[in-house]
């Protein structure tokens, strides 16, 4: 089974997980694990956070988004996940998260859902522009 983990610093994660909640319901937002970085937490306790999610299922696979790339809870992650099935896509997007969400059942595999979220955030970055008349 494929998991997904949202990382972030503050609470981003959270507020990502409730907007899916709203948007696509409690089913959906159920099936997220977030992971939170506050001020007063070292990286090692990210990495014990992290580590209860993996336990959670320790022969899972792990599709972990990050909101910056190469920044704690990203790094954090990758000592966290080591040893798992697991790929971190970085400049996690809100839509990103819900095309992933509704592609997790019917891609065949990890490295593909990645490749899904990594275009979805990619496609979802648009410059909208109305001129004056």
């Amino acid at each position: 089974m494929i998991h997904l983990v949202l990382v972030s610093h503050s609470d981003l994660a959270e507020s990502y997980k409730r907007t899916v909640k709203m948007i696509a319901g409690t089913v959906q937002a159920e099936r997220i694990s977030t992971v939170c970085m506050t001020e007063q937490m070292s990286p090692e306790e990210f990495i014990a956070r992290a580590d209860a999610v993996r336990a959670e299922d320790p022969d899972g696979s792990f599709l972990i988004m990050a909101d910056l790339y190469g920044a704690s809870p990203c790094s954090s992650s990758l000592m966290a996940f080591r040893g798992a099935d697991y790929r971190v896509v970085t400049g996690m997007n809100l839509g990103m998260v819900l095309e992933t969400l509704a592609s997790i059942d019917s891609t065949p595999s990890l490295a593909e859902l990645a490749g899904v979220a990594e275009g979805a955030g990619k496609e979802g970055v648009k410059t909208v522009y109305i001129p004056d008349c």
